[in-house]
């Protein structure tokens, strides 16, 4: 493959706000006109907090993808994070936890003493999953415990964030914010802050925060007929992403029915 040219000649300087603004508004259209060299843009699949996703066909062979494009928000975001992001991806496709992962790019300007990054990814397209029977859900739990192991903690771990390839289901939509290596404080922190966000739709989850708040995993480790002489972060983390999902599935007694299976 040809070597692929920058999403932009990237400004090191601008004269004023207005000028950085202008450029700043300007993000998605650099990012679209970037990924149109390669790939025909479809349909808007999805946004989220991070990103907007597409549908894309690649020029060269045909292949329908999709695209999530990243362009510079108001928040200030480091080339090393979203770096982090695509990064966390890629070793979690070569994994088999998320989907493959067909190209990544991005780019970043200074200004004000801050780094404002775009970019965007381009991988291989899944369907909704809708509905979540027995082997779907294993699926999804056997993926937790992949990622834990490879000391890679997500919270954000909702049925949304998932998706259907190839018959089998995987984990999606991973970035920065809610992705950590190895630190359970940072991963206890945020899932607490998600069951809080999420207790009104489902407020069952309002019992694993008050389970995470008291440090009081004794119950869930007996109820997934583990021992607490089995002190594995990397096991309680996964746990509690699987009662997590469960909660979110209208299902709480899945964890316990499927944990112990995937874990192996």
């Amino acid at each position: 493959m040809a070597r692929r040219r920058p999403i932009s000649q990237s400004m090191s300087y601008f004269a004023n706000q207005s000028e950085f603004d202008a450029y700043k508004k300007n993000s998605l259209n650099r990012l679209m006109n970037h990924l149109s060299n390669y790939y025909s843009v479809g349909n808007k699949v999805g946004q989220g907090g991070n990103g907007t996703v597409f549908d894309v066909r690649d020029k060269r062979n045909g292949v329908t993808l999709v695209a999530k494009l990243m362009p510079m928000t108001h928040k200030p975001i480091r080339s090393d994070q979203m770096q982090m992001d695509f990064d966390f991806t890629r070793r979690l496709a070569e994994a088999g936890v998320t989907v493959p992962i067909v190209y990544s790019i991005s780019d970043s300007v200074e200004y004000a003493g801050y780094q404002y990054s775009e970019g965007y990814m381009v991988m291989a397209r899944g369907d909704t999953v809708r509905n979540f029977d027995q082997t779907d859900i294993l699926q999804v739990f056997i993926r937790f415990i992949k990622m834990t192991r490879m000391d890679i903690f997500c919270s954000d771990i909702k049925p949304s964030n998932t998706i259907r390839f190839r018959n089998e289901v995987y984990l999606i939509d991973f970035d920065h914010t809610f992705c950590n290596e190895g630190s359970l404080r940072v991963f206890l922190k945020r899932i607490i802050q998600l069951c809080q966000h999420y207790s009104k739709k489902t407020p069952t989850l309002l019992q694993l925060k008050d389970q995470i708040e008291r440090n009081d995993f004794t119950s869930m480790y007996r109820q997934h007929g583990m021992t607490r002489d089995r002190k594995d972060v990397h096991m309680l983390v996964a746990m509690i992403q699987c009662v997590f999902f469960s909660h979110m599935l209208r299902n709480p007694t899945a964890s316990k029915e499927y944990f112990k299976r995937a874990w192996g």
